[in-house]
């Protein structure tokens, strides 16, 4: 006699699979879930300021918290509850970089209308990295940005002066971050070594102007991290000769280096006969004496700027001369 095997009735249910169903309500998940609520609070409130990892912290924890209701949800066989969980752990990751991120400085553009909704963001997000940046360096920054256009037709990118400082940039250049960047350092560098709308024919002014342009392309290629540029200006030999010194010393420590040279430039006027590069070598070599860790780094220094055809002769105002053979 054939043995028949017993089956369970249909509406009996497991208890294991009744607890395992409802284990998303427990009162552990409760808790968690009461504990998102302050998570997302403090994370939002320290959102903007300069603790991004606390932003991080809050939001990863509260993220891990849902993953495990999602994880959870799957045993409701409620494909509406997993779909929605799931959702949220996606936008959640944007979210989260949102807050962390510092709030973009505000840009005015002169005409809007040529320049795309996400094109016009990518621009102050560009200048707004490019600017905390140069504040870790050491720098103050102003939160105003220049006005920023499409030059007319085919014209060139650039900053224009008169009563109000202005910054144009070509169609091409609008399309690419790295030149958003280079025009705005350079009208950041000129305001910062020449001040605004800069004025007059003196030998200092002039002085002051032209390095503006090495500090404005040392630190656009430091802050991009090369100097792909179609420009003599970053093939210059003091900004190929900057860079190297990059590599041997490392971005921070050449970064501090030029703001160091900056601050000796504004203390010691010098002489006004000495060739702009030789002065600009003079306060390098300074900078890098100040700031080297050994005597070998500053004659390294010395042995770069050689390399480059700034050659260190007897001193015409100062320590030392360098002289700059161009061709």
């Amino acid at each position: 006699m054939r043995e028949e095997i017993q089956k369970p009735p249909p509406d009996v249910v497991s208890p294991v699979a009744e607890v395992t169903r409802e284990s998303w309500l427990d009162p552990l998940n409760l808790k968690l879930g009461i504990a998102v609520l302050p998570l997302v609070a403090i994370a939002i409130g320290v959102s903007g300021k300069s603790m991004p990892w606390l932003v991080y912290l809050c939001m990863g924890l509260a993220w891990l918290i849902l993953l495990r209701f999602t994880y959870e949800s799957k045993v409701t066989n409620s494909r509406l509850l997993l779909l929605l969980w799931v959702v949220v752990l996606i936008i959640w990751i944007p979210v989260t970089y949102w807050l962390a991120s510092p709030p973009l400085m505000r840009v005015v553009f002169k005409n809007p209308a040529h320049i795309g909704i996400y094109r016009r963001y990518r621009i102050r997000y560009v200048v707004t990295n490019y600017v905390d940046y140069l504040k870790d360096v050491g720098f103050y920054i102003s939160s105003v940005v220049p006005p920023m256009g499409i030059a007319e037709d085919n014209g060139e990118g650039g900053a224009i002066g008169g009563e109000i400082q202005t910054i144009v940039l070509s169609r091409k250049e609008i399309k690419e971050d790295k030149y958003v960047v280079w025009i705005y350092s350079h009208e950041l560098f000129l305001t910062i070594l020449a001040g605004i709308n800069p004025h007059g024919n003196s030998p200092e002014l002039k002085r002051r102007i032209w390095l503006s342009g090495i500090w404005a392309t040392y630190y656009t290629c430091s802050y991009l991290n090369h100097c792909d540029f179609e420009n003599e200006e970053s093939r210059h030999p003091l900004v190929s000769a900057l860079l190297e010194m990059r590599k041997h010393f490392g971005q921070v420590i050449m970064d501090q280096v030029m703001i160091v040279t900056l601050q000796a430039i504004d203390n010691h006027i010098g002489d006004q006969s000495e060739s702009v590069e030789s002065y600009f070598g003079h306060k390098l070599i300074a900078g890098v004496v100040a700031l080297a860790s050994t005597k070998e780094d500053a004659e390294y220094a010395l042995t770069v700027l050689k390399k480059y055809n700034i050659t260190l002769t007897p001193e015409t105002g100062g320590e030392h001369s360098v002289v700059t053979e161009r061709d």
